[in-house]
């Protein structure tokens, strides 16, 4: 045997000895990462979640303001932030303005609410109603704090949050064109309608404004013989009453801030079922939540629907749009509904075809 081969198979032997017989994978290759300040978005999330106000003008038991808030939370979780997690923190604010109506209170409660935010810092306001608009949102308008109105009536430009680069909203219009169309299949043409509601802003707002509300249904075969706001409660009971002295139909716009006769508020789900229990013609209305509770029904404002568009403009915010992009919008339909009690109260025949595509509410 030669030196060379020799040689050659004693080096073998030996880096056998050494690293056994298994073949070695090579080491993996590591890409060193630049050293940051920047958080990864995990502990980002951890360390300072996304935080969302839901600021009301009414109080906590308002159904109205449930449905709200139910529509919000799904949108939100829909588009990713849900509020169950950690990366989301979901806080709410009542300003309770409708059963506490004075100036000094507007005054002190909107001090209360502006300071609440300032400290609280939130992302997104989302706010109820038209105080919460007037007495907050419009103050803080060129803060930098970002705004979704929800169930906002009359017009927005007239406190100049259209002009401000923080404020989206969705408003709150009823669908009068579906309404009245239903009302004359129902009731026939010629039917009389009259309007009442309390003394609110809100109710001055939808009913008395410029909306085009009483507008549309003078357009119509129908006509709108009466629009009354009161807030005295027991001109409130005479006037129900007396209707069929004057209309067919009586439509209620909102009833939160009623007086009895020692200037107290009146809880609005009493006001509601009295009147229902003692207007000698048909009570309709404007919103969801009152054929809940036994208004005949018709193309209403859901609750739900006006929090849910409001979440999806939040989550926008959030994803970081620009809130005043994005702008304000009207949900482009009502809800179908009719109350089965209702139509047993005032022996109304519906329809079939209407029966068959609205959302029947069982005593």
């Amino acid at each position: 045997m030669s030196q060379s081969r020799y040689l050659l198979i004693l080096v073998g032997a030996l880096c056998l000895i050494l690293i056994g017989c298994t073949p070695q994978a090579a080491p993996p290759t590591v890409t060193p990462v630049p050293p940051t300040d920047e958080p990864t978005e995990a502990v980002a999330a951890a360390e300072e979640p996304l935080r969302v106000l839901r600021l009301d003008s009414y109080h906590i038991e308002f159904a109205w303001s449930y449905e709200i808030q139910q529509g919000v939370l799904q949108a939100l979780a829909d588009n990713g932030y849900d509020t169950e997690t950690d990366a989301v923190v979901f806080d709410e604010f009542f300003m309770d303005t409708k059963r506490n109506t004075g100036d000094d209170y507007f005054e002190q409660i909107a001090e209360e609410t502006m300071e609440y935010i300032r400290e609280t810092q939130p992302d997104v306001v989302i706010a109820n109603d038209n105080n919460a608009a007037r007495l907050v949102a419009a103050p803080m308008r060129d803060e930098g704090v970002n705004f979704v109105l929800v169930g906002y009536n009359g017009d927005p430009a007239a406190l100049e949050l259209t002009d401000s680069a923080y404020i989206a909203g969705v408003l709150e219009r009823p669908h009068m064109e579906e309404m009245s169309a239903w009302i004359e299949q129902v009731f026939g043409e010629e039917t009389r309608v009259a309007m009442l509601a309390d003394g609110s802003e809100t109710s001055e707002a939808m009913l008395v404004e410029d909306t085009g509300l009483v507008d549309t249904v003078n357009e119509t075969s129908l006509e709108v013989v009466d629009v009354s706001l009161i807030n005295d409660y027991a001109e409130w009971q005479e006037h129900v009453k007396a209707a069929d002295e004057m209309t067919d139909i009586l439509f209620l716009g909102p009833y939160a801030t009623l007086r009895d006769e020692n200037d107290d508020a009146v809880e609005a789900a009493d006001a509601l079922e009295w009147t229902l229990e003692n207007s000698p013609v048909p009570v309709m209305g404007f919103w969801e939540e009152g054929v809940h509770l036994g208004m005949l029904g018709g193309s209403v404002i859901s609750g739900y629907v006006q929090g849910y568009d409001a979440g999806v403009k939040a989550a926008e915010i959030l994803g970081g749009a620009e809130a005043g992009d994005i702008g304000f919008s009207v949900p482009p339909r009502g809800k179908l509904m009719i109350s089965r009690s209702a139509m047993e109260r005032w022996d109304i025949d519906i329809p079939l075809d209407l029966l068959e595509v609205s959302e029947i509410i069982e005593p």
